[in-house]
Order: structure tokens, then sequence, then C-alpha cells
């Protein structure tokens, strides 16, 4: 006998993704809100039309998740991020050029944050720079491997 249209589709309900700055963060040039973003290498925030329509709609800044986890800490006067007294205090951030973050509380009072980009060249360690260096001696040599064969036939 023949399933109903419901029955022979697997339906999978999920739930979608509630992060802590879902619906927090408000662009200071355009007031769109923000939305996350997962580049190869981390979790950014960007202004929805920014994202969608470029730099010429909006030219706002994005911003790495790690500083919206910096920051709040910073304002909040905490040592890690507690989700909940964010939730409490805070109302929206509003996110300026200039690398800037209005924090407004739900009192109504706002600080301002600075923040800085964090140079790639800063997050190369010892360790990374090893690891980095014996995978291009690898490459290498395989290189010389395959090339060594390729020109015996």
């Amino acid at each position: 006998m023949l399933k109903s249209k419901k029955e022979s589709i697997n339906w999978k309900v999920t739930k979608p993704l509630i992060l802590p700055f879902s619906g927090m963060l408000e662009c200071g040039c355009c007031g769109k809100h923000y939305s996350r973003k997962t580049t190869p290498y981390k979790h950014i925030w960007i202004c929805r039309t920014n994202n969608d329509k470029g730099i010429k709609a909006c030219n706002s800044k994005q911003v790495p998740e790690e500083i919206l986890f910096e920051t709040s800490n910073e304002i909040l006067d905490t040592t890690s991020f507690d989700e909940k007294l964010f939730k409490k205090k805070i109302e929206k951030i509003i996110v300026k050029n200039d690398n800037i973050l209005t924090y407004v509380f739900k009192d109504g009072i706002s600080k301002d944050i600075k923040w800085e980009n964090k140079s790639r060249s800063l997050s190369w360690t010892p360790e990374k720079k090893a690891l980095a260096r014996q995978k291009t001696l690898e490459q290498h040599k395989l290189r010389r491997a395959n090339n060594g064969k390729g020109n015996s036939n």
C-alpha cells in the first residue's frame, strides 16, 4: 500500500542555533542586525546588508567572535563569559566603524569599548611555526620524489 507523502519523507526537525550574540548586534551604519558567518579559521559577525549587498551598500566592520567575548567580559567585569549575566544586563551592541562597540545596557546606560584587530602574525606561536615548517619540508620532499618518478619514465 502507498504511504502518505508525510510518511514517505523522512522529516528531520532541527532547532536553529541560538548564540549569545544572535539578535544583539546592530550595525552603526545602516541599522541592520549582524549575523554569524563561519570562515575556515574563525567565526565572525557581519552586517546583513554588507554581507548581502556588499561594501557599497554598507561599509560596516566585521567583528571576530572572540572579540565579542573579550569585550563583553571587559564591559561586565568578568573573567569568563556568562551568557545569563550577559542577557540579563545587555540590551544590544552597536557596531561602529573605527573598531568601536557600544554596549547598551538594559538600564539605558551605554559604554563604548575600542577593540583591536589581532594580527595573524601574533597568532604564530613557536609551536605553530615549527609545525608549519615541518609540513613545508614534507611537501618539498614529496614533490621531489614525485618529480624524480616523472623524469625516469
